[in-house]
């Protein structure tokens, strides 16, 4: 008696490989806006953190070494404040944090602390009052008129963050800002 042993073919045929292979791409093709709108919100969240961290770092230098701590608008060439930082409201080459040794409103090699460059290209952030001023006690100082705020959007995203420092220098987010209104819908 001839006995065989009968192997069943196992795998996939090409025309299986095609279909798994179209569906996977329609699949990603229908999740690939979705993703580009949460890494954007991810970045803007990471911009947001990192102007929350030097914040509370020139409020904690200003108490600590009991002098005025400044935290400015970047120049585009150099880790100096830019050039006018009183009513610069682009902080789009990134920001200074540093202490005002000899009084003369910027910041000079010796007196930076921190210096964070460029968020990414498709975050604006402005701020409408130039320089922040943090006093010996870690309160805004009196040269502030109004309310500062941060406000942080996406070319990706039509969602827009705002930073509000409180007179006491906290601060507040502002997670959903409406701008025609100049309120804070939810806060953190």
């Amino acid at each position: 008696m001839n006995t065989q042993h009968l192997h069943k073919e196992t795998g996939l045929t090409l025309v299986e490989i095609m279909i798994t292979l179209s569906v996977m791409a329609i699949l990603a093709a229908i999740s690939a806006p979705s993703f580009n709108s949460v890494l954007a919100s991810t970045q803007q969240v990471s911009v947001r953190d990192h102007v929350i961290n030097s914040l509370a770092i020139a409020r904690s230098e200003a108490v600590t070494r009991g002098t005025s701590i400044f935290v400015c608008p970047k120049s585009e060439t150099s880790y100096q404040c830019a050039t006018d930082s009183t009513t610069d409201t682009s902080w789009q080459h990134g920001w200074v944090v540093f202490v005002d040794s000899d009084a003369n409103g910027t910041a000079s090699d010796n007196e930076v602390l921190q210096a964070f460059d460029a968020p990414n290209s498709n975050i604006d952030f402005k701020f409408a009052g130039g320089k922040i001023q943090f006093d010996h006690q870690g309160r805004l100082a009196s040269s502030h008129v109004g309310r500062p705020i941060f406000l942080l959007s996406s070319t990706d995203t039509s969602r827009t963050n705002a930073l509000e420092v409180r007179p006491t220098g906290r601060v507040r987010i502002c997670d959903d800002w409406q701008s025609e209104n100049g309120v804070c819908v939810r806060n953190s």
